[in-house]
């Protein structure tokens, strides 16, 4: 009753996305497809693509994964003395962790879903597959290490030394990563906060300001325009950290997400005509067709758009808001739709 209940309302909360949902991946690629298969090129939803061929080598599966492996290893030596006794299902599902943890490592190995990197054709399978596999293994290995320190209080057994002699300097090496991680992008920052929108104020104190504008005295979800930008890039910031939305984003993502470049390249030249055409009939008739209400001119604005054509805005609405610097506004298009 309780699973028909629970699959029922699954289903009823997911149907408006999966309703509209068409998935990016055009197809399941087969890694490292022998020639008679590359011949074929497609079979139903599997891809064999000639030239794609990734194998991870033996040290590097064991580099990020060795440790939970080490875990799944012991555990399963543990649990054998009782395996034909009665387990706990507490036990049953950390062993169900670790074998599909292992099998999401696996697959990639085998397959990949086919999206719009040429290159790194498994990488987003392999990133998508082994961040699950990392969260449910670190579950499991939390539990194997309980369980052999509590047995060691017990009873000293050569499994139990053995296991606490490897697990704690193998468990160092794991725990030390974020440090390394974290500064090798980060670097020496004098300053560290929970606040994720303190780079902002300190690398763009403008967009900060507009950002608090928006979050403080906008309701409801408006569309604004800014400047459109590239993947991993500091464009795209003022929808980011409100959230509202915008003509475009980065550019690749939205690409990945739909398969194609078609739809987010077409509004590229339209949003530079917004901020750079001097044609008020055709920024009026673009603003309209998009739904724009408010217009950010900002530092990354006046940065891509050389030719930045701002008077008309004043024209078409009327500034809302401007910085304390005085350098940027943001315009409140006042146009009848």
């Amino acid at each position: 009753m309780f699973s028909g209940v629970l699959v029922g309302a699954f289903v009823i909360s997911s149907l408006p996305f999966t309703a509209h949902f068409e998935p990016f991946a055009t197809g399941v690629g087969i890694n490292c497809a022998p020639q008679f298969l590359t011949d074929i090129k497609k079979a139903g939803p599997f891809l064999f693509e000639a030239g794609n061929c990734q194998i991870s080598p033996w040290w590097m599966l064991m580099t990020l994964w060795g440790f939970f492996w080490f875990n799944f290893v012991f555990f399963i030596c543990k649990l054998y003395p009782t395996l034909k006794k009665s387990l706990q299902a507490a036990d049953y599902f950390m062993l169900m962790l670790f074998a599909y943890g292992t099998l999401l490592i696996a697959i990639p190995e085998f397959a990949y879903a086919k999206d719009i990197y040429p290159s790194h054709f498994r990488a987003n399978t392999m990133f998508k597959l082994g961040y699950q596999a990392f969260i449910m293994m670190s579950i499991a290995s939390a539990y194997t290490f309980v369980l052999f320190k509590a047995r060691l209080k017990r009873e000293r057994t050569l499994l139990s030394i053995f296991y606490m002699v490897l697990a704690v300097p193998l468990f160092f090496l794991v725990a030390i990563y974020p440090s390394f991680a974290i500064n090798s992008y980060y670097g020496n920052k004098p300053e560290t906060s929970l606040d994720g929108a303190q780079w902002l104020a300190m690398t763009f104190p403008e967009n900060a300001e507009i950002v608090n504008y928006f979050n403080t005295s906008v309701k409801g979800q408006p569309t604004i325009l800014e400047a459109q930008g590239d993947s991993y890039t500091d464009f795209n910031v003022i929808s980011a950290y409100t959230g509202l939305p915008t003509v475009a984003g980065w550019w690749v993502h939205e690409w990945l997400w739909r398969g194609s470049s078609d739809v987010v390249g077409a509004l590229i030249p339209d949003i530079q005509s917004m901020y750079e055409s001097s044609d008020k009939a055709r920024v009026q008739e673009l603003l309209q067709k998009y739904g724009v209400t408010y217009v950010v001119i900002g530092p990354h604005e006046r940065e891509k758009y050389k030719g930045l054509q701002e008077s008309k805005f004043g024209a078409l609405g009327q500034v809302v808001f401007t910085t304390s610097s005085g350098a940027s506004k943001v315009y409140k298009i006042t146009l009848d739709r």
